[in-house]
C-alpha cells in the first residue's frame, strides 16, 4: 500500500529512509541507444535492450546536496504513487546505471510533446480537434483526481503522445496538501488545447 505524504519534509524522508537498501536494486546497462532528450538534471537514451524504453541518466552535479542515487529512487517511488492512485504517469519500470550516471528506466513515448514547450510557446499543439479533445478530457481528468485526494505534486510536469493523451512526467514527490498550485500547472496546458478547439469550431 502507497502512503502519500502530509508534508514536504516527510516526503522527503520517506524517500530517503529506502535509498541506502535500494542502491543494489541499480541494474547495470551494457551500452545506451541514441541520445533522444535532455533535461535540466537528466540525459535521455533510447534503449537497446528494450525499443519501448528509454533510459533517463541524471548529470553529475545536477541533483545538489541530494544523491542522485536518492533522487532517482524518489521518482520512481513517486511515479508507481500516482500510478497506483489513478493518474496517466510515463510508467518508470526500474533504476538502472551506466559508467558513473544512474537514473530511471522509462516507457519511451514516440514523437511526444514537452508540457513545458507548450506553455511556452516554443511549440504548438497540433491543430487537430480530436488531439485536442483528448488533451482537454485528459486535464480535466487529472485536475478532478488532484482536488479528491487533495494532492500537490511537486514539479509537476507533463508528456503529450501522439494521440493527446497526457501523462504525468518526472514528478519529484507527491504531498498531501492544497491542489491549487498543481491544478494552476494543468491549466497552463488545458489552455492552450481550448483555445485550439475555440479556433477550430470557429473555422
Amino acid at each position: 500500500m502507497y502512503t502519500v505524504s502530509n508534508n514536504a519534509a516527510q516526503g522527503r524522508h520517506l524517500h530517503a529512509s529506502n535509498v541506502q537498501a535500494s542502491t543494489t536494486a541499480f541494474q547495470d546497462v551494457p551500452s545506451l541507444g541514441q541520445k533522444i532528450g535532455a533535461g535540466s538534471q537528466k540525459d535521455v537514451f533510447h534503449s537497446r535492450q528494450d525499443p519501448r524504453k528509454c533510459l533517463c541518466l541524471f548529470r553529475p552535479g545536477t541533483t545538489g546536496t541530494i544523491s542522485a542515487e536518492q533522487y532517482a529512487l524518489k521518482e520512481l517511488e513517486t511515479t508507481k504513487q500516482l500510478k497506483h492512485l489513478g493518474f496517466p504517469v510515463v510508467d518508470a519500470h526500474a533504476l538502472v546505471k551506466h559508467g558513473g550516471n544512474v537514473g530511471v528506466e522509462k516507457d519511451y513515448i514516440h514523437n511526444a510533446f514537452d508540457s513545458e514547450d507548450i506553455v511556452n510557446n516554443k511549440k504548438s499543439l497540433p491543430d487537430d480537434k480530436k488531439f485536442n479533445q483528448n488533451v482537454l478530457a485528459d486535464c480535466n481528468a487529472i485536475i478532478n483526481k488532484l482536488k479528491n485526494h487533495e494532492l500537490h505534486i511537486d514539479d509537476l510536469q507533463f508528456l503529450v503522445d501522439s494521440h493527446g493523451r497526457v501523462l504525468i512526467n518526472d514528478p519529484r514527490d507527491v504531498i498531501r496538501s492544497s491542489p491549487d498550485k498543481s491544478i494552476s500547472k494543468v491549466n497552463e496546458l488545458r489552455a492552450h488545447a481550448l483555445n485550439n478547439l475555440l479556433d477550430i469550431d470557429s473555422d
